[in-house]
């Protein structure tokens, strides 16, 4: 047979720098498999520097980002012209074929780039999300939108609220719906329990919350749900909200106050990605109370791991519920 030429593809993978949030995970589980075939050879822009392999992001960069981001308002900005020009020279040096943008902004050059956009929140719900994540928005993902070759979306709702909000040809986009990882999957009580002990957990005794805590994930109906329980089940069933603080906590800061102060919350925070299977698993229940999700992978991995999911009718989520 004819021997297939190899496609050198650059790839922007800065979403790999912060903790594993849904983003980050879509592009190292994508390239993990890609880097696998012969016919791909992958660059990988982290920051300012290129590498040939795909690292695991680790926590500690988010303090660092957070801190840069308060002192250096600009930093983003300042951040996307110098990746740009990276980008540039070495595609131009390199010559590769393409470039791809996992997390919705493709970086300015003049070859071929195919970008992935996750959904549209920011444009659908501003009010959800902080006023320089809106501007970033509306400063590119129109250009995105108009210089991308192709675009990549998570599921068929999004692909259609993209081609009606923008009049985007509709061959245009793909969606290449998520999977969960094989890590995910029912475990026993027995493997659970070092785990349990750990976090100071009781065997399916616990709901279930996974998310990083902002206004479009909704934690105020949780809240509110769960405040109206019975004593005996709260007692039974105290509730677990894993994930890092968002913006606009105070919102519902003094609920779980509230709920702390009762003996009902437990809040571990960022938890490692090794963990999560059998929190999912040890759990009683698990809810996802979103107001907007362009697929919605939580519930998807809580599903795999043999729970019973309890979510508010969030269009994204349609597409495997």
């Amino acid at each position: 047979g004819v021997r297939q030429m190899t496609k050198k593809i650059a790839v922007n993978a800065c979403s790999l720098l912060t903790p594993m949030t849904g983003i980050g995970r879509y592009t190292y589980n994508l390239f993990s498999e890609i880097i696998k075939r012969d016919d791909c050879d992958v660059g990988f822009l982290y920051g300012t520097s290129w590498d040939k392999s795909l690292v695991v992001p680790v926590p500690q960069f988010q303090k660092t980002a957070s801190v840069v981001k308060t002192l250096f308002p600009y930093a983003r900005t300042i951040r996307r012209v110098i990746q740009g020009r990276l980008l540039r020279k070495k595609l131009t040096r390199e010559k590769y074929d393409l470039s791809h943008e996992p997390n919705f902004f493709a970086l300015s050059y003049a070859g071929p780039v195919i970008s992935t956009i996750h959904d549209l929140s920011v444009i659908k719900f501003p009010d959800f999300h902080t006023s320089d994540r809106v501007k970033m928005f509306e400063k590119h993902l129109l250009t995105t939108i108009d210089k991308s070759e192709y675009l990549i979306t998570d599921s068929e709702f999004v692909r259609q609220d993209i081609i009606e909000t923008f009049g985007v040809n509709p061959e245009k986009i793909k969606t290449t719906l998520l999977g969960v990882e094989h890590c995910f999957f029912p475990y026993s009580k027995e493997d659970v329990l070092p785990l349990m002990e750990r976090y100071k957990l009781e065997y399916k005794s616990y709901f279930l919350v996974v998310s990083t805590l902002e206004p479009r994930k909704n934690f105020k109906l949780v809240v509110d749900a769960y405040l109206r329980l019975d004593k005996n089940i709260k007692d039974r069933f105290p509730l677990v909200i894993v994930g890092m603080n968002g913006w606009e906590m105070s919102q519902f800061e003094g609920d779980l106050e509230r709920l702390r102060r009762q003996g009902y919350l437990r809040m571990p925070g960022y938890v490692p990605d090794e963990d999560l299977p059998a929190l999912y698993s040890a759990a009683k229940l698990f809810l996802y109370p979103s107001f907007y999700e362009g697929f919605g992978l939580p519930p998807l991995e809580a599903m795999a791991c043999g729970k019973p999911v309890l979510s508010r009718e969030c269009p994204g989520l349609r597409d495997y519920v």
